[in-house]
């Protein structure tokens, strides 16, 4: 549906009631989300990768596609993917840091940053959400 909301070139569109109530529910499931994970993190903490639920690895995933954005947007800063990268390059060290120390594939020293990012970028993202519907602005 066409938005016929003309606005002075360089300025946003107030959000509508509908945008706000979705902008909300998105901003709470990802609080919920954090809380969550706080009473189940000791989940990505196990040492052995294979005890992991593949519905664990499903918001692994969708947060760490939204990760960059936190930086870029939140943070106000043009690093492109780059955060990303970086936390891939600090997963890979504790992998090895870990194949090195104990044999195995996945551990604490491989979960904890997996955890944190999770941690990170929920908050940050539900935190955004849930105020940009109160204040009915978009971002």
């Amino acid at each position: 549906m066409l938005d016929f909301n003309f606005v002075e070139k360089g300025t946003f569109a107030r959000l509508t009631p509908q945008k706000r109530i979705l902008r909300f529910l998105i901003g709470g499931l990802l609080i919920a989300y954090f809380v969550w994970q706080l009473t189940v993190y000791e989940t990505l903490l196990t040492t052995d990768f294979l005890l992991i639920p593949w519905t664990k690895w499903i918001g692994v995933a969708i947060l760490f596609y939204f990760f960059s954005d936190v930086f870029n947007i939140g943070f106000n800063r043009r690093w492109g993917r780059w955060p990303q990268y970086s936390f891939l390059i600090l997963v890979a060290a504790a992998i090895g840091f870990n194949l090195l120390r104990t044999g195995t594939f996945w551990g604490p020293a491989a979960g904890w940053p997996v955890y944190l990012m999770q941690q990170f970028t929920a908050g940050m993202l539900g935190g955004a959400h849930i105020i940009a519907a109160v204040l009915a602005i978009p971002g």
